[in-house]
């Protein structure tokens, strides 16, 4: 009988550590806005420069100079779902300022300090 509630015990205290561990490594939005703006210019990139009348490198550069407003889309198109040991982010992306570029979603999972894309795609 000690045995069982020595596991038990073990177990619940092995339960609450890694509770503790994913809140304390639940990235926060910050963090996710960086996240989505980098997975959001590659994104632009493939399919946006491969459908624009100008060079490829000059489109690219566009790019990396536009990645504030990028990442200003970002904030204001993304919800948080925060559940403390975890958190849920969808953004949906759609730049109105180049519309030769479909709108794209991004739906992903922030936790361990990480984070886990489980669908992106284009919303069109």
């Amino acid at each position: 009988m000690k045995y069982v509630h020595g596991i038990a015990l073990l177990g619940g205290v092995a339960t609450i550590a890694l509770g503790a561990a994913m809140a304390i490594s639940n990235p926060g939005l910050d963090r996710y806005n960086e996240y989505a703006t980098d997975e959001i210019t590659g994104y632009l990139r493939e399919q946006g420069c491969d459908r624009v009348p100008i060079a490829r490198d000059r489109c690219e550069s566009l790019l990396d100079s536009a990645r504030p407003q990028i990442g200003e889309i970002v904030e204001e198109h993304t919800e948080r779902a925060n559940f403390f040991v975890f958190s849920l982010y969808k953004t949906e992306f759609s730049p109105q300022f180049l519309p030769f570029i479909p709108s794209y979603e991004l739906e992903t999972v922030g936790a361990f300090n990480r984070f886990y894309t489980y669908r992106a795609g284009s919303g069109n």
